[in-house]
């Protein structure tokens, strides 16, 4: 909901898109719908870290020449969190 709000209110640029990460198989045919529908991809936010989906958006910039992958992970990889585990991350 809030996600149809903020591209309604953002206009005709902003596409968005649904999947289901957890079928890696199915990532290449993701990459390439946002390919069609905006042409080429310039930025990838990845804070998920889901490497499979940055493989193929990285393989598809190295091929155009350019773009850029933003990697972002959890304070938590270096630091203790009271009472709880420590989370791995990369950063």
């Amino acid at each position: 909901m809030k996600l149809a709000h903020a591209r309604n209110s953002l206009g005709v640029r902003v596409r968005t898109f649904e999947a289901d990460l957890n079928h890696l198989d199915r990532i290449p045919d993701l990459v390439g719908k946002l390919k069609t529908a905006a042409g080429h991809i310039d930025v990838l936010t990845n804070q998920t870290a889901v490497f499979a989906l940055t493989r193929e958006v990285w393989m598809a910039m190295v091929a155009r020449g350019s773009g850029s992958i933003i990697m972002k992970s959890s304070m938590a990889s270096r630091y203790s969190i009271p009472s709880g585990g420590r989370i791995m991350a990369t950063s």
